[in-house]
């Protein structure tokens, strides 16, 4: 795949149910769901 000027990370990711996924994402999308992760961890540990 071939970006301009955005950078492109790679990650996995596993999910509650045990499932694993490998994905590619924007920088910025990745910010989202990092901050959507933090938040549920947050909400999480106060509930």
């Amino acid at each position: 795949m071939l970006a301009d000027d955005e950078i492109e990370l790679t990650f996995s990711m596993q999910l509650r149910d045990g499932r694993s996924l490998l994905c590619a994402a924007e920088k910025r999308t990745y910010r989202d769901i990092e901050a959507a992760i933090g938040k549920q961890a947050i909400t999480k540990h106060f509930k």
